[in-house]
């Protein structure tokens, strides 16, 4: 179960039958004892837009060309770090942590592609498994 006051509008979430979903609606939001949290994993940071840096062993997410820079990092822990990789301190474990934050710190929604719903689990996005870069 997540915590009502950690939902809100676009989460993704794992609802009782096992199906990802989006809350749509306030209503959605009410029923929080139905859902569970999709873990964080390594697939997830990439379908979210983030890169893996082998070099420093951290996970970057770049700014939108012209402005360059970075708009979150993150190392391997999940660990949101400063721009001198030092960590703040704020373990995220699951996707719906992840996009409040972002909102928070960047003001925007974070862009999820390819989520879409589904009844099975995929293993792509609920596995926690590692990321093929980082074997």
């Amino acid at each position: 179960m997540i915590p009502q006051k950690e939902l809100r509008i676009g989460n993704w979430v794992v609802d009782s039958k096992g199906a990802s979903m989006s809350l749509s609606s306030g209503a959605q939001v009410d029923e929080f004892e139905s859902y569970s949290p999709i873990p964080m994993s390594d697939d997830l940071l990439v379908r979210c837009g983030f890169t893996y840096q082998e070099h420093f062993k951290i996970w970057q997410k770049e700014k939108p060309a012209p402005q360059g820079g970075f708009e979150m990092q993150m190392n391997t822990d999940y660990e949101v770090c400063d721009f001198g990789k030092r960590s703040l301190g704020v373990q995220l474990t699951s996707l719906h942590q992840l996009q409040n934050l972002f909102f928070m710190l960047i003001g925007k929604d974070i862009s999820i592609p390819n989520m879409g719903s589904s009844t099975n689990h995929d293993a792509n996005w609920t596995s926690g498994s590692k990321f093929s870069q980082r074997s």
